[in-house]
């Protein structure tokens, strides 16, 4: 079932109200004022980025300072750490790498890295320096790594649309087990990469903040090529949260995003974590059977529970 609800003017209002699927950051005139000018838009329901739903994924950077990793783990299905930028490493990038190995997460931990695109590094050095990384690293450990692009630190043109898929290009050929994807925002995508879609083949990690453009200012701004489908990790969270402490950063902020798909479906996806499936139901025993025959029923349930329970225990097949 999809997780998603079409809003439009006749009931978009209605659903919104004042709490919202964005973490009452989405007020009604905003959610308003971005009806009135697509017609509709796609939104997540109110329980979509909720524990227990979808995946919450912890972006680590440099600017979050340090890191209690016990409590970042526990309170998290997944990080996102940033190797480096334009031709630089990260300085605690040996650091985060180590003590992210060591993560022994019962269910499953995801485990996703980027690097900061600039224009004024040759898109070749870029490649190099990744790549002398992975090189390094068990080829499974990242699930996933993304080529961030911002307009920050960077020049429009050319260059900045192509080359960061030239980049990813290059490196899914490298390194076959890493699923390669993009992360930039709604400003970026509209504007200096002017939606291409190449881009869409790849996984996004999408920066979308209800919050901006202005609607009233930019009227046609969310008129785009993306769609929910496209992007599978949604950053909503960010600076400004004050939940560095809560997630055992030093920072006051930490950026989260919610995977676009249930945690369950979510770990299914990028084959994390031991997949346990449920005990089919046991019949119901029909209430009209004679006596007798409803206690052999009940007597051959219990005795099919205990034989199952006693394979498990020795580590029999699977059932």
């Amino acid at each position: 079932m999809s997780k998603y609800v079409s809003l439009n003017l006749d009931h978009g209002a209605k659903v919104i109200g004042k709490t919202n699927a964005w973490e009452n950051i989405l007020s009604l005139p905003v959610a308003r004022s971005i009806l009135e000018r697509t017609g509709q838009i796609e939104t997540p329901q109110d329980d979509w980025y909720k524990d227990g739903v979808a995946a919450l994924i912890a972006d680590i950077s440099k600017w979050v300072g340090d890191v209690n990793w016990k409590i970042l783990v526990e309170k998290t299905d997944g990080v996102i750490i940033r190797m480096g930028y334009s031709a630089t490493y990260d300085q605690r990038w040996d650091d985060r790498y180590r003590n992210l190995s060591n993560v022994d997460k019962r269910g499953g931990y995801w485990k996703g890295g980027y690097w900061y695109y600039s224009t004024g590094v040759r898109w070749q050095t870029t490649v190099k320096l990744i790549a002398d990384k992975l090189d390094t690293m068990p080829e499974n450990f990242f699930q996933f790594f993304a080529i961030d692009v911002e307009k920050g630190y960077n020049q429009e043109g050319g260059t900045f649309r192509s080359h960061p898929y030239l980049i990813i290009d290059e490196l899914t050929r490298l390194f076959p087990k890493i699923q390669f994807g993009f992360y930039f925002n709604a400003d970026t995508w509209k504007t200096w990469l002017r939606q291409p879609a190449a881009w869409l083949e790849y996984p996004i990690w999408y920066a979308w903040y209800p919050w901006y453009p202005n609607t009233t200012q930019y009227p046609n701004f969310y008129r785009s090529t993306l769609t929910m489908d496209n992007c599978f990790l949604w950053q909503k969270s960010a600076d400004g949260n004050r939940r560095g402490a809560e997630f055992g950063v030093s920072s006051r902020d930490i950026d989260l995003s919610w995977t676009r798909d249930s945690k369950s479906e979510f770990f299914l996806d990028w084959d994390i974590g031991d997949i346990v499936h449920p005990d089919p139901p046991i019949p119901p025993i029909p209430v009209e059977w004679p006596t007798e025959k409803l206690e052999e029923a009940y007597r051959l349930q219990m005795q099919s529970a205990s034989i199952i329970d006693d394979l498990r225990k020795q580590g029999g097949v699977d059932l």
